[in-house]
């Protein structure tokens, strides 16, 4: 048996590859710590959506509206900064020098200056993408926002692009 190592941040995800497909291989897998598995003869489309799914990396799936706001974020306790260049009810996309690994998991915080008083998102996300030579930066996933957050959000959203809000 193989296994198939990905980290997440501070979470270690195991998908098992098995020979065969029976019931009583996988769960000696779950019980082993395995969160997913492929058979030995995979396609690479399901071993990629299996690293999707675990790592919950999905589609883009709301319009962005382009911004140019500061955000400060965090990993391992080291303060970071950047611009969002576009925002969505999904993430962000950050222009940073800073290198960080898909995967990787940040703090965030950022005011969001349309409105008075100025509203604050403060919450986790996730590195999906990297940019690249004059784009530099992280594609970014929102992970975890308060219900303050979420409504702060969707506020400047609303602001930003009325024909886009959520009703």
């Amino acid at each position: 048996q193989a296994r198939l190592l990905t980290l997440q941040a501070a979470h270690l995800m195991v998908a098992q590859v098995f020979a065969g497909g029976d019931e009583k291989e996988q769960q000696e897998g779950k019980r082993a710590g395995a969160d997913g598995f492929l058979p030995r003869e995979f396609a690479e489309e399901d071993f990629f959506e299996t690293l999707r799914r675990h790592l919950n990396v999905f589609a883009r799936d709301a319009a962005r509206s382009a911004v140019t706001w500061s955000i400060t974020f965090w990993r391992d306790g080291l303060q970071h900064e950047g611009t969002i260049r576009d925002l969505s009810r999904g993430g962000f996309f950050v222009r940073t020098p800073v290198e960080q690994p898909i995967g990787a998991r940040l703090e965030i915080s950022f005011q969001t200056p349309v409105d008075n008083p100025v509203r604050w998102v403060v919450g986790e996300a996730i590195v999906v993408r990297l940019g690249r030579d004059s784009d530099k930066g992280l594609g970014c996933r929102f992970f975890q926002l308060s219900s303050t957050s979420k409504a702060n959000l969707e506020e400047c959203l609303r602001l930003l692009a009325p024909e886009l809000a959520v009703t």
